[in-house]
């Protein structure tokens, strides 16, 4: 499964995730500062999956028609650590999530 980090996932996160996932960070991709909306437009068909701790992320862009699943990273995300709960539960869930969907995924440390 194809997997884009958003621009404010740190890059070495990646190192969270299981084999059979095939992780990309935008800056591998040039794609750097590029805007929520043309950031889906561009990962849909290319990835299966954009990782993003940007919670405004699903308020501000439609998957409609869209492939793509979006999953948010709710937490507190201080150290690289921060990051290994909420892909463990991406990992286990991901096989389950809708084509053009949003998903929420609690950090362990994150409150309800």
């Amino acid at each position: 499964m194809k997997v884009l980090l958003d621009e404010c996932v740190d890059p070495k996160a990646r190192k969270f995730f299981s084999e059979g996932f095939e992780v990309f960070h935008v800056k591998d991709v040039g794609w750097l500062g590029i805007k929520n909306g043309e950031l889906v437009k561009r990962a849909n068909g290319s990835f299966q999956v954009l990782f993003t701790i940007d919670a405004n992320m699903r308020h501000q862009t439609s998957l409609k028609y869209l492939s793509l699943i979006v999953t948010v990273a709710e937490g507190h995300f201080r150290s690289i650590e921060d990051y290994r709960s909420s892909i463990q539960q991406f990992e286990d869930l991901v096989h389950g999530f809708e084509k053009g969907s949003y998903h929420v995924i609690k950090a362990a440390s994150y409150p309800a």
